[in-house]
């Protein structure tokens, strides 16, 4: 940490990283090799229990890990400078068993916005109410140092999922992808390698949706992968919280909350060491579909149960607009957002009572 000038390796090649968790961390290695290698796998081995809650989705350390390593501007490791580093994945799902329990925007067993390097992180902090008209809450995001790490989706010859990703031999779009990665030397050939792939990532979803098959269609729309944190201004994490998502004006029929709550928004996991961190799954493809090109938009409210008469959050008299046609949305796709919220802790008059001796 800190010396990225010393790194001793200068490309580097991530199949299929869980890099911000696995939608199957929390079921366990053996489950996910039942799931892969069918009933009669005899792979038995203990599961690294600390591993697999590291891996859960929306984990403590992989948000302090992506703080240090995608957003300190004194460990650069990813800048080309130091290091050539590539990401690809596939989106297609397992056959067998697999298939029935495959989650959309993944490769059966990681999500492709978890496996992308590119990541955005924000502040976002409410303020007491004294505050007035823009005052009341302070956006802050924070820069990445490095200008993008290149990702790309594959599709190969039939699809490539989380196994059939490291099998370059079988595949000759993947293998001379891996190739062209590893013999990078400069910068500029590294430009050219992210243009590339960026290509191929776009032939990619277009290929998946041309399948005749819904169900298989839909496994190539795009996702965003938030990840929210929560707490109050002492760094007290909040662990009872809702976010909600509508459109504040011009939506009488709450269209665009039924949308964003029952189909954009596929899935919401509460890390299970600390609820105040969360992970949130919506479907970029059908928002893009249902809300943004309609000339809708999407605004956020959000809410914090007390923790009793004395002790409460701020309440948020108010909304933020995190997408729409004519700003700039909040949610990209085949990424994953850091997003990191303060909210006021509020504390009575009956807190403390002092008393003569």
């Amino acid at each position: 940490k800190g010396e990225p000038d010393k790194c001793p390796v200068k490309h580097l090649v991530m199949l299929a990283p869980a890099n911000f968790g696995s939608p199957l961390a929390h079921i366990g290695k053996s489950m996910v090799g039942r799931l892969r290698y069918g009933w009669k796998w005899k792979h038995a081995f203990e599961t690294g229990t600390r591993v697999l809650y590291d891996l859960e989705l929306a984990s403590p350390i992989s948000w302090n890990i992506a703080k240090q390593d995608l957003f300190d501007p004194d460990n650069a490791i990813f800048k080309p400078d130091y290091l050539f580093t590539t990401v690809l994945i596939g989106s297609d799902a397992y056959s067998g068993m697999g298939e029935f329990i495959h989650e959309n925007g993944s490769d059966g067993t990681v999500r492709v916005a978890t496996a992308n390097l590119n990541a955005e992180y924000i502040k976002l902090s409410f303020r007491q109410p004294e505050f007035k008209g823009d005052d009341w809450f302070k956006f802050e995001p924070q820069n990445h140092y490095y200008e993008q790490i290149a990702f790309g989706v594959v599709y190969g010859k039939n699809g490539l999922n989380h196994h059939t990703i490291t099998l370059p031999n079988e595949d000759e779009q993947l293998g001379k992808i891996i190739i062209d990665s590893l013999s990078i030397e400069t910068k500029e050939e590294y430009q050219e390698h992210i243009e590339e792939l960026k290509q191929i990532t776009d032939e990619t979803f277009s290929k998946g949706e041309k399948n005749t098959e819904e169900s298989k269609r839909t496994r190539y729309h795009k996702y965003q992968h938030v990840v929210t944190y929560v707490h109050d201004q002492f760094g007290e994490g909040i662990p009872d919280y809702f976010l909600e998502f509508y459109q504040l004006k011009g939506d009488k029929q709450d269209t665009v909350m039924q949308k964003m709550q029952t189909e954009i928004l596929e899935k919401v996991w509460p890390y299970s060491g600390d609820n105040s961190y969360r992970s949130f799954f919506f479907d970029f493809t059908d928002l893009n579909k249902e809300i943004i090109i309609k000339g809708n938009q999407v605004d956020m409210s959000i809410t914090a149960a007390p923790l009793s008469d004395q002790i409460k959050y701020l309440y948020v008299n108010g909304n933020i607009t995190v997408a729409s046609k004519q700003a700039d949305t909040l949610l990209k796709p085949n990424t994953t957002l850091f997003v990191d919220i303060e909210l006021p802790r509020i504390q009575g008059p009956g807190v403390f009572r002092f008393k003569k001796a």
